[in-house]
């Protein structure tokens, strides 16, 4: 239990053995159209667990029945940062304890994540408000930008109008406010209002220079895999300074997958700089930002070739729980239309 308070509703981490009632409870949310559909399936949950890929938290009733569920997704070794999924909680939980025991035992969840980690990140469906709001309450969670189609088909029991297809809002917990130090970065001079608003509300200290986007300068790059995702055709990739410039074709390779997501350091001008230019031509556009502790910032950009069309009519296909952000969104939408 995270709350050293005895009450008839509890929080406490999730083991292998709660394997049957964390199924249960993503049927009753889920139906058969959750994403990573091996999580259905016998053993799914039981060896992320075991394997110490997730750390999971439920909430719990009286009858010691699963209310709720938030994951942890340990995806990358010696990383600053854990990832919150597989997040979802039965519309019939108890109101009192939601109010008056949910702020307290997450308080007690979000310390002892602190103890390794400096952020949560997490992509948060905009189907509907509620997991947003659930994030930025409890969590304290802050928009850092916005993914286009991050999942499709899944539908969430009581949700009316649900699309066949969501746009993710990427948001960040800072739990280690102390540990951050003053840097530099350097970001598109088009989004400087736009990303500069990330930082201010995450509140993390930076330097942040616009720079013009100049012609393509020859640049050894290296492409490094973070994650691939089939369940939700999406891949990472970071770009690095590297060793080699093939000068017959120095572009950038596109993902096989739906999401195609580029993470640049941005904490070296004439890296960012140089290119900066080659990524807006093969059609990747900024999205949003990764902050980090050690390593460079990271600005986020999506490929977004053949979605201008999504881009015009995304406001229409979001729920955005806050109306700063969706204003927020609104200014992204913008500059996107104006470079595409």
């Amino acid at each position: 239990m995270l709350s050293g308070i005895k009450e008839d509703y509890y929080t406490r981490k999730l083991t292998a053995e709660d394997e049957g009632q964390f199924i249960q409870l993503l049927r009753a949310v889920y139906g058969e159209t959750y994403s990573y559909h091996f999580l259905y399936e016998t053993g799914g949950f039981s060896s992320l667990i075991n394997e110490g890929n997730l750390t999971s938290y439920g909430e719990f009733d009286s009858h010691h029945r699963l209310l709720a569920h938030t994951g942890f997704w340990h995806k990358e070794k010696n990383s600053d940062h854990v990832e919150s999924g597989s997040s979802f909680r039965l519309a019939a939980g108890s109101a009192e304890f939601k109010a008056r025991r949910m702020p307290a035992n997450w308080q007690d969840c979000l310390a002892e994540l602190a103890l390794e980690y400096a952020f949560i990140h997490q992509q948060c469906s905009t189907l509907h408000s509620l997991a947003q709001r659930y994030a930025g309450k409890f969590m304290h969670a802050k928009p850092c930008g916005v993914l286009v189609d991050y999942a499709q088909n899944e539908k969430v029991r009581g949700v009316a109008d649900c699309k066949d297809r969501f746009h993710a809002l990427m948001m960040t917990t800072v739990l280690q406010p102390h540990s951050i130090t003053e840097k530099t970065v350097y970001i598109p001079e088009i989004f400087h209002s736009w990303l500069s608003c990330i930082y201010e509300n995450i509140n993390i200290p930076r330097k942040v220079i616009g720079i013009k986007s100049a012609n393509f300068i020859e640049q050894c790059i290296d492409l490094i895999t973070l994650e691939t995702n089939p369940y939700i055709s999406m891949q990472r990739r970071l770009l690095v300074p590297g060793k080699v410039v093939n000068i017959n074709n120095p572009a950038i390779p596109v993902s096989p997958m739906r999401s195609d997501i580029i993470h640049l350091p941005i904490e070296s001008s004439s890296f960012v700089n140089a290119v900066l230019p080659m990524l807006l031509d093969l059609g990747y556009m900024p999205c949003g930002l990764r902050p980090h502790v050690s390593q460079s910032d990271e600005l986020i950009l999506q490929h977004l070739t053949g979605y201008k069309q999504t881009i015009v009519n995304i406001n229409d296909e979001m729920k955005i729980a806050d109306k700063n952000t969706k204003l927020w969104v609104e200014q992204w939408q913008r500059l996107i239309l104006q470079i595409m």
